[in-house]
């Protein structure tokens, strides 16, 4: 199966022949999938589409920037928050001009434990997003190291 599609190929074999005849065209799988119109809205591929497309946050930032200075919007990674909570609270209460008020604990009350993904899966997930984060990346002037 072609890696280019193989996140959906199995899914359903309508969208990968599909997937398949307009590849040579340029035309990407997302693209093809997001044009189905005969979908059902519970088709695990098109969800998936749907949420690789939401994923593009260089899609959205520009129409809150035309609403708000760039000085009113921070844009953090959520894994600050994870990874160095105490560190990343402080950095959000000097962005609101607030006093910190640092908590005895830093609880996660909505946990979640995922399996671990495939290799391939995470390189292509890594192509695919590649040229949306370098241009989030361009757009903030702001390093996220994905």
């Amino acid at each position: 199966m072609n890696t280019r599609i193989s996140l959906i190929g199995a899914l359903n074999p309508a969208i990968s022949e599909q997937t398949y005849t307009a590849l040579p065209t340029g035309v990407s799988w997302l693209q093809c999938l997001l044009k189905q119109q005969a979908i059902d809205q519970t088709d695990i591929s098109l969800n998936l589409a749907h949420h690789l497309a939401f994923s593009q946050y260089i899609r959205y930032l520009p129409q809150w920037f035309e609403q708000f200075p760039r000085e009113q919007i921070l844009v953090l990674p959520s894994e600050d928050l994870f990874q160095n909570s105490p560190a990343t609270m402080q950095q959000i209460y000097n962005f609101l001009g607030l006093e910190h008020h640092p908590l005895p604990e830093y609880r996660n009350l909505n946990p979640r434990k995922y399996n671990a993904i495939s290799r391939q899966l995470h390189q292509q997930l890594t192509k695919y997003f590649r040229p949306y984060n370098q241009q989030l990346e361009d757009y903030l002037r702001q390093k996220f190291n994905w």
